[in-house]
């Protein structure tokens, strides 16, 4: 299989099969929680299709085959080290975990210890920011504070580079891209769909599309994700593109609330919105 497109997968909490969905005092939706059985048949169909997991540290090395995946996690959820990178561990895949340093130790959340574990056995750590606030709005100090701290933060307590970085809620601005490229982000991650360059990170700076994997995507869905089908990508982008302009027209603000509203769940940033 030839891609004519590089896959970026967008994961956040990975929970046991066992888990409670109804529990109170959630931090995303349902449909943003994958049960660990559905998680391992995500990666048995990536490896079952010979795909190659990219890091974002690896520019100019060969990869292992024509069809390369890159497998994102947000948040930094403490499911992400109980059971989203054993597996991957077992199949010597690699996964990107962005964390929010601010809420690193958090109830919840990885500790320092998860992510030096996760950095020896070959995964990669980036950043989502300090307190996982929307960037969109904010002013360029609050960009620049938020992406520069987070970095050294990460490099000075993990002795790694980190040149990813990963917009929380997906929200970003032009003004926000020009200060994460100066600061040294080489991969940035929008939670945008749309389709990246085979190559992409082969450069010396890029801007990716993600697409959002869920619980209510079925393992014949993520499949024909994985193989480049268009028709599913043209769905994929259409339902993003909705999610989009509703955003746009009633504010992010009002679309955070009525999001927190209807799906039952709490705020999780460590600042009031901008």
């Amino acid at each position: 299989m030839i891609a004519w497109n590089l896959p970026v997968l967008m994961y956040h909490d990975i929970v046991s099969n066992g888990f409670d969905l109804s529990c109170s005092g959630r931090e995303m939706s349902d449909a943003c929680l994958l049960r660990e059985d559905m998680f391992s048949r995500h990666v048995k169909e990536i490896a079952r299709l010979d795909m190659d997991t990219l890091g974002f540290r690896e520019v100019g090395l060969r990869r292992k085959s024509s069809s390369p995946v890159v497998v994102t996690f947000d948040d930094g959820m403490l499911g992400n080290y109980e059971f989203a990178a054993p597996v991957l561990a077992e199949l010597r895949m690699r996964g990107i975990f962005f964390v929010s340093t601010g809420l690193i130790d958090s109830p919840g959340y990885m500790s320092w210890s998860n992510l030096e574990d996760l950095t020896r056995c070959g995964m990669e750590v980036h950043s989502h920011g300090i307190s996982h606030r929307p960037l969109r709005s904010a002013s360029s100090s609050v960009i620049r504070s938020e992406l520069e701290g987070s970095k050294k933060i990460l490099e000075d307590r993990l002795g790694v580079g980190v040149c990813g970085f990963s917009w929380p809620h997906g929200s970003y601005s032009r003004r926000g891209l020009d200060i994460a490229l100066e600061l040294g982000y080489r991969v940035i991650c929008t939670s945008d769909v749309k389709t990246n360059a085979p190559d992409a990170i082969e450069g010396s700076s890029c801007v990716l599309g993600r697409v959002d994997v869920t619980s209510n995507m079925g393992l014949r869905d993520f499949s024909l994700l994985l193989e480049g089908d268009r028709s599913n990508w043209a769905s994929l982008r259409l339902r993003w593109g909705v999610k989009h302009l509703v955003k746009r027209c009633i504010g992010e603000r009002a679309y955070r609330f009525l999001y927190r509203r209807y799906y039952g769940v709490r705020r999780v940033d460590l600042v009031l919105d901008s």
